[in-house]
């Protein structure tokens, strides 16, 4: 019987190694060095964003928030962004061009 390997390449949480082998697979996995953890820390992003606008129901839509926040902190970490500067620009951005409360859809843009 031939053994079926599925490729991913792809980040993953800490754990998901320890879990794939206590459910008796095997897996390759390897430690990013700090250029290429940057880079699929924000192509976690996408594929996260995805997984969001598929999720149905509250549960599945706080279990992809979840994993942003996650994601968010790490990202964080990584380029030492505190909390307060985020918070900052965000207060900063609403000021200016205010937030998304308002559910507008823009359609189109006339030129002059």
């Amino acid at each position: 019987m031939k053994v079926k390997e599925k490729e991913y390449n792809k980040l993953v949480r800490d754990r998901i190694p320890e879990i794939i082998e206590y459910d008796g697979c095997e897996c390759r996995y390897e430690q990013l060095e700090e250029d290429e953890y940057r880079l699929m820390l924000r192509e976690k992003f996408v594929e996260e964003a995805k997984e969001l606008i598929a999720a149905e129901g509250k549960e599945e839509i706080i279990n992809e928030l979840a994993d942003f926040e996650e994601l968010f902190e790490a990202v964080q970490d990584l380029e030492q962004i505190s909390s307060d500067d985020v918070e900052k620009k965000k207060n900063q951005k609403r000021e200016e061009r205010g937030g998304f409360t308002k559910r507008i859809k823009l359609i189109s843009v006339k030129e002059n």
